[in-house]
């Protein structure tokens, strides 16, 4: 996983590439497994930055979505499944996808600090509102 202050650079980068043209985020998770550099406390960050950074895109209207890859984990056996499929043999890569989502796929679906976050924006785009986190 990239340090935060890569994926404000990036988040940053990829915005001033559009040359004011609408543009989407079609993909966007952050792993919270320590195993690749990740944890609960980065993955909320993340969250926090992702939306953060492009809001004020998303009120012009020329941010068009934003996807958030995933909301629950993958299963251990999906996981597995998908790896063999796309013929990854990285290791840390099982552990990388098991834990995008911001709710696990254990504990009854318990929401990762992230979540909290991701609901409160979620919330504002839908309603326009503006954020106070």
């Amino acid at each position: 996983m990239k340090p935060m202050g890569e994926v404000l650079v990036d988040l940053n980068h990829i915005i001033k590439a559009t040359d004011n043209k609408p543009f989407a985020f079609l993909e966007v998770g952050y792993s919270a497994n320590p195993v690749n550099g990740g944890s609960l406390e980065l993955q909320a960050e993340f969250v926090r930055k992702v939306f953060s950074t492009p809001d004020p895109y998303r009120k012009s209207g020329q941010l068009k979505f934003l996807e958030y890859l995933m909301i629950y984990d993958f299963p251990p056996e999906l996981t597995t499944l998908y790896q063999q499929t796309l013929g990854i043999d990285t290791p840390g890569f099982v552990e990388y996808v098991s834990t995008l989502g911001l709710r696990e796929y254990t504990n009854n679906g318990r929401p990762r600090p992230g979540w909290d976050i991701f609901v409160q924006f979620a919330d504002a785009w839908i309603s326009g509102k503006d954020i106070t986190l």
